[in-house]
């Protein structure tokens, strides 16, 4: 008897957001409601059924189990902070949002959470939000006349987003979402996805062309410019040749970019150790680079990590070429601070990251190098701390990026990374005693 495939999800995999908003099919005096959109149930069931489908037919055939998860929001779920918190729950996995309902240039009707009523969001606050989503590959705003909306989130960084130019019939509408995702998730890429429905809804509406002019539209209610028997969908990007299936195989998805340098003329190290300068060229260890990451910005995590291996097996590579870009890449906006350092095996442990800590402080206080080098660990890294809390709230004031994006409490305000500790043991300084660090013990999240 042949086993049944196993369904279930990795928790790694990437995932497309479905935001579902509409009113109710009732009024309070019981009468219908002209603006509710039938659609919108039969749109979800067929792009679940569409992704569900992909994933069963990956796992049959072998090719690296499922290619994404799939979470929903609808009802009174569906409003910002649903959305907000979606975003957080899977923090860098979040691939694909999708809206489905109505909309116009610059707003989207979204629910209120106390009552079944509706709540505009304004496209400023949510671009504001969604340029800070590392993982963010495409936004599909599948309401009427969001084309507006859709150009600025494209600008604010957003590699691919689709609107709409006009008011969208709510079958028509439903129908191409369900042919792009249908795409999307047979292994296509985003552009290839987006041509082959341009050509199905084409073939469907030229041999009917009033078919989906009879219901309502997806629009707010603003007054429509131009012919309203034309409807299209634009799509802002710039050859864009990601999918869905190579992004599941990718355990970097959706951390910080490196920032970018002149690629080294060689892009071989040999002994010698990967730096920042080789970010964009070391790869074959993102399964670590991510896992360090994750464990970094998690508040149910123990403070301290233990990254351990043989020697000679890559941990300063993981550390300078893989982690650190990407903590660098992530943190300065609010003053989130990096410190990195060698154990010097001519100072030792302790003074090697006294003096990093000293150092990197110099910019944000007016005592000197030696003035600090005199204080304890525990000393600067509180110093550190106050500096960090006096930049986030300049003049008592929080600054408005905090307000805007969610992520920046997630991020650790001080990360210290302290490479080669472990030849305090193996090759401790003359007249240090390795026990006296147990003073420094907390508690520690190991990882192999």
């Amino acid at each position: 008897m042949t086993p049944e495939p196993d369904l279930s999800t990795p928790s790694d995999l990437p995932i497309i957001l479905l935001v579902f908003s509409n009113e109710t099919e009732k009024q309070l005096d019981g009468s219908t409601n002209d603006r509710y959109l039938e659609e919108l149930e039969v749109e979800k069931q067929e792009i679940k059924k569409a992704i569900e489908e992909a994933n069963e037919n990956a796992i049959k055939k072998g090719s690296g189990g499922p290619i994404c998860q799939l979470e929903i929001l609808e009802g009174r779920e569906a409003n910002i902070q649903g959305i907000y918190d979606k975003f957080i729950i899977h923090e860098g996995r979040i691939a694909v949002f999708h809206f489905a309902g109505h909309a116009d240039g610059y707003q989207l009707l979204l629910q209120s959470v106390e009552k079944d009523q509706p709540k505009i969001a304004h496209a400023g606050g949510l671009i504001a939000f969604f340029r800070q989503q590392a993982s963010l590959k495409l936004l599909f705003l599948n309401g009427c006349e969001t084309h507006q909306q859709a150009k600025e989130i494209y600008d604010a960084g957003i590699p691919a987003v689709i609107g709409t130019n006009c008011s969208i019939e709510d079958t028509l509408a439903r129908k191409f979402a369900h042919q792009f995702y249908r795409n999307l998730a047979m292994g296509v890429s985003l552009v290839r996805a987006w041509e082959y429905t341009l050509a199905f809804i084409r073939s469907e509406t030229d041999a009917s062309p009033d078919l989906y002019l009879e219901q309502g539209t997806r629009g707010i209610g603003i007054k429509l410019k131009g012919d309203s028997k034309k409807y299209s969908w634009d799509l802002y990007t710039q050859s864009f040749d990601w999918n869905l299936g190579s992004e599941a195989k990718n355990p970097v998805f959706g951390l910080p970019t490196p920032i970018q340098n002149e690629l080294p003329k060689a892009p071989f190290r040999y002994l010698e150790r990967y730096q920042a300068a080789h970010a964009e060229i070391f790869f074959g260890r993102g399964r670590e680079i991510r896992r360090l990451f994750s464990l970094l910005i998690s508040k149910q995590d123990a403070p301290l990590i233990l990254f351990h291996g043989q020697s000679g097996v890559g941990k300063s590579s993981v550390l300078e070429a893989g982690l650190f870009p990407r903590l660098k890449a992530r943190t300065p906006v609010l003053g989130n601070r990096i410190v990195f350092a060698r154990r010097d095996s001519r100072k030792g442990l302790l003074d090697t990251l006294k003096i990093a800590l000293a150092e990197s402080l110099k910019p944000y206080t007016s005592d000197t190098a030696e003035e600090m080098i005199k204080e304890t660990v525990f000393q600067l890294v509180e110093s550190h701390l106050a500096s960090i809390a006096a930049m986030k709230k300049p003049e008592g004031k929080p600054v408005t990026e905090k307000s805007q994006n969610p992520f920046y409490d997630e991020i650790p305000s001080l990360v210290i990374v302290l490479d080669q500790a472990e030849e305090s043991f193996t090759r401790p300084l003359q007249g240090v005693d390795p026990v006296s660090y147990t003073h420094l013990t907390l508690p520690t999240k190991r990882i192999v």
